[in-house]
């Protein structure tokens, strides 16, 4: 434990004032995060999954916030807290990361992935093991397997019809 507090909401405001105007995120597991950006404060809810592994989670997350960070510089600011959007019936399983932006249509699936900001996931699409890149479009209906997704045409191996 770095800072030596227990309670988690105490040691995001202890690592804040170390460091004054940086970014602080403490990760709950299945409670989400809590983050600190300078004076400003958010909390994350998790996503209700029926997890069957959670090796890797954590990898994920720093990763997708890392791509969410990069996507916000170079787009020119995409808000960091903005949230993502899951339709009816879909679901989010696994160790899957939704930044900013993301949308996640009705009745679709995805599981072990990191859907990065700005990208959509079509009616009834199913996307596994996978990343989706930013402001890609998985199409409604499509299957996306162990693939880094950048959209119809340019995808690097995607199974089910769609490359």
């Amino acid at each position: 434990m770095l800072t030596g507090v227990g309670e988690p909401r105490a040691a995001l405001e202890l690592l804040a004032r170390w460091m004054p105007g940086g970014t602080v995120i403490v990760t709950l597991g299945a409670g989400g995060a809590v983050v600190a950006i300078g004076a400003a404060r958010y909390a994350h809810r998790g996503f209700t999954v029926d997890a069957v592994d959670t090796v890797g989670c954590g990898d994920a997350f720093v990763g997708a916030y890392l791509a969410a960070v990069a996507g916000a510089i170079a787009g020119g600011g995409v808000p960091i807290a903005a949230s993502a959007r899951v339709g009816e019936g879909a679901g989010v399983r696994g160790a899957s990361v939704l930044c900013a932006g993301a949308v996640v249509e009705d009745r679709a699936l995805v599981v072990d992935s990191v859907v990065l900001p700005g990208a959509r996931v079509g009616r009834g699409a199913v996307v596994a093991r996978s990343v989706v890149a930013p402001g890609a479009v998985v199409p409604d209906a499509a299957l996306i397997v162990d693939d880094v997704f950048a959209g119809v045409g340019a995808s690097a191996g995607a199974i089910g019809g769609v490359s």
